[in-house]
Order: structure tokens, then C-alpha cells, then sequence
């Protein structure tokens, strides 16, 4: 499961899922969660995590929705890619 527009988690990570314990997922040092997906049960070892496909079915009232924006409130660039296309130096 994925959110639109993201590449999966096995592509992404070399086939490992984050090991999140405490953040819930919910946090930029979530593999997944910075990077716009969801945890994916068959790769991640999450424990009590809300980055789920449920959460993400509910919209602007899921935890994962909440979450992005108060990160975005910090940081309007947090979940843009750190290496542009195209540029090299």
C-alpha cells in the first residue's frame, strides 16, 4: 500500500521496512512516513503503527494527514526529495 504518486517501500528501502518503536510512524525519521508511504506489515517491525492504509483512507482527519501537516508547519520542504534531477555538482 502506497500513497499516490510514491514509489513502494521495497524499491525505496532495498526491501526493508522501518523499525519505528515509539513515533508511531509518525515521525520524520520514519522511513516510510518521510517519504510518503505507508508501513507495509510484510516489511516493517513497527510497533503500534499509524501509518497504516486505514489511517490513510481517512483523509484530512487520519493521523497520518494530522501528522504532515504539523511537520509541514516546521518545514514546507520536509517531504520534497533532497536530490533534484538534473543536478549535479
Amino acid at each position: 500500500p502506497m500513497m499516490p504518486g510514491r514509489a513502494n517501500v521495497t524499491s525505496m528501502n532495498n526491501g526493508k521496512g522501518c523499525t519505528c518503536r515509539k513515533t508511531k510512524c509518525l515521525k520524520l525519521y520514519c522511513f516510510c512516513f518521510s517519504a510518503s508511504l505507508v508501513c507495509n506489515p510484510r516489511l516493517c517491525i513497527c510497533d503500534d503503527c499509524k501509518n497504516t492504509s486505514a489511517e490513510a483512507a481517512l483523509g484530512d482527519l487520519g493521523a497520518i494527514a494530522k501528522a504532515r501537516r504539523v511537520v509541514l508547519q516546521r518545514n514546507r520542504n520536509a517531504f520534497q526529495s533532497k536530490f533534484s534531477p538534473g543536478i549535479l555538482r
